[in-house]
């Protein structure tokens, strides 16, 4: 009441745009002299079931599942106030523990069920040119644990708030198309490796050179060599590149920070903006200067480099992926080998009839890994080792070529492919960035504005508290929907953790005690006046009594022009009261002579004396 000294008023949730009782709202009051208590309410979620808000001509919930806001885990939000003195009060609302104290973990983050405003039912309400569900399909401030406290008494009044942490979280299916997009332009951008394999491959002309060295040569046992079949392959290219991508998807890729993450596996952006705000030069979250706009240009700038710099790290990480990727596909070469072979009557045959396989990986056949490729063999006879006897004859061969032609070659083939894979990642993200980009820039300016330790007296609003004129009021959150839009109508606002206090000054002591000294003076005055207009009536009767007295009629005038003249001096004078003191003797002398002469006449008449 505007009539208390001292009085507070804290809410959970505050809105201008609600018609729900104030007690569902989580509200509690006092006042002293009114009502000197301690006063504590819980939101009532029950009861806000059906509150709805006009948004572009669009009828929406604002709480629940569906609605604009979720309140999440901050659903068991209290409010509490105490004005127990006409010189003290104070409240606070949100995470509350005894006795209305904030009870909330700085440090604690968003939790894993946060409260969260709906940021893409507020986004669809702007048109914004480009703005679909494939470029951003979930868009919401999420928000942790609050709470706001704030205290006053005749000389200081002070409050803090508290948030755990804020999160936003943008889902765009078009950065979750990344990974497939990619997959597809490597796999073009690797396919010339495949022509290693072809007739006149590198490969193949290895191929050649170990199959003229199997049929040129001979073993310990064995008359003869011959190959009847060869063949060389690449296994796993298509793997390497989907591995590349699968990559990926396993983890967040991140900014240099570690403020913005992005899930590619699902196109989930999450930014910690307790981070940001560090980061940017803002501050601590929890340490804010009165109405600080926690989504202002420069945090919007930020955010959008934090996401260009997350997927431009992708070009480097890519490249060196599909590059091992490439080096380690592995080059399998078959012959089909017999060996010691006699044709007798048309007829042949061969002692011993089987494969030699050379297996390893690209890196292997470019000398890039420093390991040889595998030689190994099925061909068996009794007697006969085959094994040693075809790595003495192949080995030679294969390495000089590694060391000297096939290899310098590889290098230099596979190394075409890998350098221009830079371009393509670049090639490949920049379309997505240039598209979302611009829209994510309209869309976080225009959809909310979110201010973080609201005081409404404070620059550079400069208004009243919630109490009124020369009261205080601190919110730990406040959200301005659609603020561009609004127009003369004002923009729909929700508040989270609201308290407000007031308390009267004090009198003046110093005044105190000199209007009750003047007050003491007057009194004794106007005593003193009386008993001298007692006299003055006394007076009067004595010259009715005797009108023939005409000295006492005389010394009468006279008494009652001395009272005149004292009379003046009081009210011209200064608060000392000695005038008033003295003025009402003499016309107690006065009066008191005019009576003696009085009975004086009449004893005469009457031949008695007079009484003294």
């Amino acid at each position: 009441m505007s009539s208390d000294l001292a009085e507070s008023e804290a809410q959970v949730v505050r809105s201008n745009a609600l018609s729900a009782p104030l007690a569902s709202l989580g509200y509690a009051t006092t006042g002293n002299p009114s009502n000197p208590s301690q006063q504590s309410n819980a939101l009532n979620l029950d009861l806000l079931a059906d509150q709805f808000l006009e948004l572009g001509g669009v009828q929406l919930p604002v709480f629940g599942s569906t609605g604009l806001l979720n309140l999440g885990s901050l659903g068991a939000l209290n409010s509490f106030s105490e004005s127990l003195t006409q010189q003290t009060s104070r409240a606070s609302s949100g995470v509350l523990g005894d006795n209305g104290a904030i009870a909330v973990d700085q440090d604690g983050g968003v939790g894993t069920s946060p409260a969260y405003l709906d940021l893409i039912q507020l986004m669809k309400q702007l048109n914004i040119t480009g703005l679909t569900d494939q470029v951003l399909d979930q868009a919401r401030l999420d928000i942790g644990a609050l709470a706001t406290e704030v205290a006053q008494n005749t000389k200081d009044v002070s409050g803090r708030y508290a948030i755990a942490g804020l999160e936003l979280g943008l889902r765009s299916p078009l950065v979750g198309s990344l990974p497939s997009r990619l997959e597809t332009a490597l796999t073009e951008a690797v396919a010339p490796i495949n022509d290693l394999v072809a007739s006149d491959g590198l490969l193949t002309e290895l191929l050649g050179t170990i199959k003229k060295t199997i049929n040129d040569g001979s073993i310990a046992g064995v008359s003869s060599l011959r190959v009847d079949s060869s063949t060389v392959t690449l296994n796993g290219l298509e793997t390497a590149v989907k591995g590349v991508t699968q990559e990926l998807l396993g983890s967040p890729i991140s900014n240099s920070s570690g403020s913005l993450t992005i899930d590619l596996s699902t196109g989930m952006i999450k930014v910690d903006l307790a981070k940001l705000l560090k980061e940017t030069g803002v501050g601590d979250l929890n340490n804010l200067p009165p109405n600080t706009n926690l989504l202002s240009d420069t945090s919007i700038e930020a955010v959008l480099q934090g996401i260009a710099e997350a997927v431009q790290g992708l070009t480097s990480k890519v490249a060196a992926a599909a590059t091992s990727a490439l080096n380690n596909v592995k080059v399998t070469m078959n012959l089909g080998v017999s060996a010691g072979c006699t044709t007798v009557l048309g007829v042949e045959n061969c002692l011993a009839k089987g494969e030699v396989t050379v297996t390893g990986s690209l890196a292997d056949f470019s000398g890039s890994s420093g390991t040889s490729p595998a030689i190994t063999t099925t061909l068996a006879a009794a007697g006969i080792d085959f094994g040693t006897g075809i790595v003495n004859l192949v080995k030679p061969v294969l390495d000089n070529a590694i060391a000297t032609t096939t290899g310098p070659l590889l290098k230099t083939a596979i190394a075409t492919v890998t350098d221009q894979l830079p371009s393509v990642v670049e090639s490949t993200t920049a379309p997505i960035l240039s598209t979302l980009e611009p829209i994510l820039k309209q869309a976080l300016a225009q959809a909310v504005r979110v201010t973080i330790n609201e005081q409404p007296t404070a620059a550079p609003r400069n208004g009243v508290g919630d109490l009124g004129p020369g009261s205080f009021t601190m919110r730990a959150l406040s959200m301005e929907l659609l603020p561009e839009l609004a127009g003369n109508t004002g923009s729909p606002l929700i508040s989270l953790g609201s308290a407000s206090v007031r308390v009267a000054e004090a009198p003046d002591a110093n005044a105190n005690t000199a209007a009750n000294a003047n007050a003491s003076s007057a009194s004794n005055a106007n005593a003193n006046a009386s008993s001298a207009s007692n006299a003055n009536a006394n007076a009067s009767s004595a010259s009715n009594a005797n009108a023939n007295a005409s000295s006492a009629s005389n010394a009468n005038t006279a008494a009652n022009g001395s009272g005149s003249s004292l009379g003046a001096l009081a009210v011209t004078g200064s608060n000392d009261p000695t005038p008033l003191l003295l003025g009402a003797g003499l016309l107690g002398l006065l009066g008191a002579g005019l009576l003696m002469a009085v009975r004086t006449q009449r004893n005469k008449k009457k031949g008695t004396p007079a009484e003294g």
